[in-house]
């Protein structure tokens, strides 16, 4: 019986870090291998560097001319959270336009997880292989294919 390996993908991110690697197959020996350059976000910095100036600030109801700071309305680590996690789904949306790869396995977070999950496109759904709740962006590819193949099915079907 003739096998096809199928191309897949596994993204390995958190809300700073996103590793991008394709699975391979040699004599029986599947392993990692980098598919794109990574992608990094500015996560890093302060709050205070993410916004343009201090709080506003307002009168207190009370009278009295006592004066209080305005909380701002956004998170803004959380904005930019979301805004690296946009980023890689739309690099992942043009990798699979290009039919770089026909499924993918999302290694995150269970928060970025959850996240990249509502921002993927319909047509994305199905190539969705597998997800893994983890943070292992720290992990070289060796250790991050030891700790993910115990989860993972076969990737080869038949042709």
């Amino acid at each position: 019986m003739k096998t096809r390996t199928i191309p897949t993908w596994v993204v390995v991110a958190d809300s700073a870090k996103a590793l991008f690697f394709a699975l391979e197959s040699d004599n029986g020996t599947r392993s990692l291998r980098r598919a794109a350059e990574p992608m990094a976000s500015h996560i890093e910095r302060h709050s205070g560097d993410l916004k343009s100036d201090k709080p506003g600030r307002k009168f207190g109801s009370a009278g009295g001319g006592v004066r209080h700071g305005v909380e701002p309305h956004h998170d803004y680590h959380k904005l930019e959270k979301h805004d690296f996690a946009r980023a890689i789904v739309q690099f992942l949306e043009k990798s699979f336009d290009a039919h770089t790869f026909e499924r993918f396995v999302l290694v995150a977070p269970e928060r970025s997880l959850g996240e990249m999950r509502k921002l993927l496109p319909r047509k994305m759904g199905p190539a969705l292989w597998h997800e893994v709740p983890h943070d292992f962006t720290k992990l070289d590819a060796a250790e991050i294919w030891l700790r993910i193949a115990p989860q993972l099915k076969e990737h080869v079907q038949p042709g």
